[in-house]
């Protein structure tokens, strides 16, 4: 209303000019100037679409002058100051509206069916209940079924109940008797053995004919002796009644002998040859020579044993220095 008011009063004040300096026509008065066209008004400021300026109000229009008088001179055109630009107003944004979004719908899950479960019945329990043991009877097998279960039920712990201990009675002791004595049985057998030797050298003796074993007769001493019975005077050894079995026989000789010659040895049993010769070769300085050896033998009770030597040098000559003739059992059979 303020600016309205202003600008009606700029008008004013053109209008009173232009009449000031209008002159008179000779017709008795000269028609009054135009009065200016009224100011433009401002442009009204946009709105949503600004909205329109106020147009000036449209000036008084000027006295006619008197009749036959000149044309005053047209009034000047005069354009308003320009109005002041209007405020830029941006109108509110209209709502942003997004419309709704139209519902999700899935389509209907057929039904999820499952025939029904027989049903689980359990029968019922029976209490358990200890009571005597009865006698054990197999009914026919009743049809499977399961009832529903029962009431866990547990009867009553029977009384523990120990009888009374029994008297501990000894009975009578039995007699104290010795059966009679069962005969005596063997003796154990033990082992049989015997031994001759010479120990400082008896003399000497030819063995003839070459070849030929002659038994040794030069032995002097008995050894330990069980279960027969060695003889220096016959140069022999007997298995006593009783204590055959099976033997070892040995024997150890170092003589004095003929350089060169060959000497043998070997055990006799009741005359016959029963081992295998051991052999002497060769001699040293002063011809002495060793002849040894051992056997296995089986011997019976009252067998002889002796020991004889052979040369194969007729008339050689054999004296001993040292020997011996031992035998030991290794099993004995009584025999």
């Amino acid at each position: 209303m303020g600016r309205q008011n202003t600008l009606r009063s700029l008008v004013d004040e053109l209008y009173n000019l232009d009449r000031r300096k209008a002159g008179s026509g000779p017709g008795g008065g000269s028609t009054g100037p135009t009065g200016p066209s009224g100011l433009i008004g401002q442009q009204g400021l946009p709105g949503l679409q600004g909205l329109q300026g106020l147009l000036g109000d449209t000036g008084p229009e000027g006295p006619t002058g008197p009749a036959g008088g000149p044309t005053g001179p047209e009034g000047r055109a005069h354009t308003g100051p320009t109005g002041p630009t209007g405020p830029s107003v941006t109108g509110p944004t209209g709502p942003s509206e997004t419309g709704p979004t139209g519902p999700s719908v899935t389509g209907p899950t057929g039904p999820s069916v499952t025939g029904p479960t027989g049903p689980s019945e359990t029968g019922p329990t029976g209490p358990s209940v200890t009571g005597p043991t009865g006698p054990s009877v197999t009914g026919p097998t009743g049809p499977s079924e399961t009832g529903p279960t029962g009431p866990s039920v547990t009867g009553p712990t029977g009384p523990s109940e120990t009888g009374p201990t029994g008297p501990s009675v000894t009975g009578p002791t039995g007699p104290s008797e010795t059966g009679p004595t069962g005969p005596t049985g063997p003796a154990s057998l033990g082992t049989a053995y015997g031994e001759l030797f010479v120990t400082a050298g008896s003399g000497s003796q030819a063995l003839v004919p070459a070849n030929t074993f002659v038994i040794v007769n030069q032995f002097t001493t008995v050894g330990d002796t069980s279960g027969t019975t060695p003889n220096p005077a016959t140069n022999t050894i007997r298995i006593n009644p009783g204590a055959g079995g099976v033997y070892v026989a040995g024997i150890d000789l170092s003589f004095v002998g003929i350089n060169g010659a060959t000497y043998y040895a070997a055990v006799f049993k009741n005359g016959v040859q029963i081992s295998n010769a051991a052999s002497a070769v060769g001699f040293g300085s002063n011809n002495v020579a060793q002849l040894n050896g051992s056997n296995i033998l089986t011997l019976l009770s009252n067998d002889v044993l002796d020991v004889r030597v052979k040369c194969t040098l007729a008339n050689a000559s054999f004296d001993v220095l040292e020997a011996s003739f031992t035998i030991h059992s290794i099993e004995r059979t009584g025999v």
